[in-house]
Formats: structure tokens, sequence, C-alpha cells
């Protein structure tokens, strides 16, 4: 039986570092978006207590009946912690949609911007050509 919790403390070990490292690279995101800030502190935070909730049920690994209750715990926080990483990950790809959205709305922008460059220059020469031949 402590096998068997040791092996599920060691899958919980290594969803937790799948979840730290899946935060990371969301704040990252999250900074060059900055709507999604507030969003992407908040599912840390709750990372950060699911985390410590893990590592208390590790320590505690040697005291059989507490075991039993911090196992239990641990199934929940693991349940808990899945679906976090599942709405960050989620998450993830709607802020890298959104960033893609943006690049090509400013580059459509700029080509907007070129183009109305392009035509006030065309105009302002054919003015010049129209008062030079008015003064003709």
């Amino acid at each position: 039986d402590g096998k068997r919790q040791r092996s599920e403390i060691k899958g919980l070990k290594k969803l937790l570092r799948t979840a730290e490292s899946t935060v990371a690279e969301l704040d990252a995101q999250a900074r060059r978006l900055q709507g999604s800030e507030t969003r992407a502190v908040e599912l840390e935070e709750k990372i950060k207590e699911l985390a410590s909730q893990a590592r208390k049920a590790e320590t505690n690994r040697d005291k059989s009946e507490r075991m039993a209750l911090d196992l239990e715990e641990l199934r929940d926080a693991r349940a808990a912690l899945q679906e976090t990483v599942s709405s960050l990950q989620s998450q993830l790809y709607d802020v890298k949609d959104s960033e893609s959205s943006l690049k090509s709305k400013t580059r459509r922008l700029e080509e907007s911007l070129a183009d109305a460059e392009t035509q006030t220059q065309t105009l302002r020469s054919k003015l010049a050509d129209a008062v030079r031949e008015s003064a003709e």
C-alpha cells in the first residue's frame, strides 16, 4: 500500500511540474496581452495552493493513519489540478490565437495606412498639377 501511495505521489509531482511549466508559459503570453494578466495571476495562486497541499501530503507519507486522509485530499487536489491545467492550456491557446489575430489586424492596418499614404501623395501630385495648369 505504501508503494502505491508513493507511486501516486510521484505521479502528482510529475503533474505538478507540468502544471508549473504551463503556468510559466501562460504568464509569458499574458505579459504580451495585458488584459489576460489578472486571470493568469489568479490561476497561478490556485496552482500554488494546490502544490502546497500536495507537498504537505508528501511529508506526511510515513504516518499511516494521516496518510489515508491525505491521499483522499490528494486525489481531490489532483483532479482540481488536472482541471486547472486543462483550463490553463485552453487559455494559453486562446492567448496565442488572440496574439495571432492582433498581428494580422496590425498587418492589415499597416497595409491600409501605406495605401492611404500612396493615395494622399497621388492627390497632392494631381493638386499641384491642377494648380500649375490654372496658373498658366
